[in-house]
């Protein structure tokens, strides 16, 4: 569920001595967003706003017989958008997060930080100088993030943009959060927060009893992990939020590298491909509805919208399909793209890809619809 977001006062604000607040430029070897050149819009493109534009006209390239949505611009080669470039070159990417208003995205180094840009790449603001943030997750005015180096989670309100923290942990390796509270992965035990978002207090479940947890979403009031099991498999664990566990739902997977979750399940990217765990008739089951032949590729992120999914692939295709395994779409390529995670907003479908001979990676979008 996205959420109306304010924007950030500016790139003027001072922050504590903990963050340093600096823009992205040439100057601090901050990654830059790409030039018209190469297909990406920039600060001078005519439409600035969250949505493409209604009167953009499809460049020569375009073949509208083949493409049956908007490319935002973009050319159409073979029946799929070609990606815009957004941003290139950013060392340790890892997380992404984004509504109309603002794309976050996470480096997860050492001094590394988050990164905001304006919905057309344009306008970058700052980085907060952090220990290895990883998850990012908007959640109404506030951005939340979890930091592996200083084993906490933190938040910033865009109109503040000095980092809290929500509490102390074990080193988390996985965040999600949703308008009743968030929910973290550490190498031995699932934690909530116990009260909603407000809430500085956390409960537990140990987790060193039944394998290592590698994936977590929350919303409605319930928390979802992957972990593995024996003999290499996986299954999804089910918590109440506070709460014990409640239900475990073996999984046709052997490694899982996404999970979102929506009003007619769970949804996971998997080796085997698009897994949805649906509660149909009141026992939960899990079923595979798109295998990685009818996507090219194996699903790496996916993320969940107007009951619509939407899937990245490790060779940087983007698909949509519904929960059921119909209307499978291509949306966009992404050539030389080893697709990692995604992010949806009302407008834009945002993916992130990463170089496998460097430590670099770069964010692409297509317009949703």
């Amino acid at each position: 569920m996205r959420f109306p977001l304010a924007l950030f006062l500016g790139t003027s604000l001072v922050l504590t001595a903990a963050v340093a607040c600096t823009a992205f430029d040439a100057a601090n070897q901050q990654p830059q967003p790409p030039a018209d050149s190469d297909g990406g819009p920039n600060a001078s493109d005519a439409n600035q706003g969250g949505e493409p534009d209604a009167n953009n006209q499809p460049d020569a390239t375009d073949d509208a017989s083949t493409c049956a949505h908007d490319c935002g611009g973009a050319a159409c080669q073979n029946g799929a958008c070609v990606a815009i470039p957004v941003l290139d070159d950013i060392d340790d990417l890892f997380g992404i997060t984004a509504d109309d208003a603002d794309l976050f995205y996470s480096r997860r180094a050492a001094l590394g930080g988050i990164g905001r840009l304006g919905p057309n790449g344009n306008a970058s603001e700052y980085v907060p100088m952090l220990d290895r943030p990883n998850d990012v997750v908007l959640v109404g005015p506030r951005l939340y993030f979890a930091v592996e180096g200083t084993a906490s989670i933190k938040y910033m309100d865009r109109a503040a943009v000095v980092p809290v923290s929500v509490s102390a942990t074990a080193t988390p390796l996985r965040l999600s959060a949703d308008g009743s509270g968030a929910a973290w992965l550490t190498a031995s035990s699932v934690v909530w927060t116990s009260g909603g978002l407000g809430d500085l207090t956390s409960q537990s479940f140990d987790l060193a009893a039944v394998g290592e947890a590698t994936a977590l979403t929350v919303g409605n009031g319930k928390t979802w992990i992957v972990r593995g099991v024996s003999g290499g498999a996986h299954a999804l664990e089910v918590f109440g939020r506070p709460g014990p566990r409640t239900e475990t739902v073996p999984l046709p997977a052997a490694s899982v590298t996404a999970i979102d979750n929506g009003a007619s399940g769970v949804f996971l990217a998997a080796d085997t491909g698009v897994i949805v765990v649906s509660n149909a008739g009141g026992s939960s089951v899990a079923e595979t509805v798109v295998p990685p032949v009818s996507l090219g590729g194996e699903p790496r992120g996916i993320d969940e919208l107007d009951g619509v999914l939407y899937v990245v692939t490790d060779n940087g295709d983007v698909w949509r399909v519904k929960p059921d395994g119909t209307g499978l779409t291509l949306l966009a390529r992404a050539p030389a793209c080893t697709g990692e995670r995604i992010a949806v907003s009302a407008s834009w479908v945002y993916w992130t890809c990463m170089a496998s001979s460097t430590n670099k990676g770069s964010i692409r979008k297509t317009p949703r619809r």
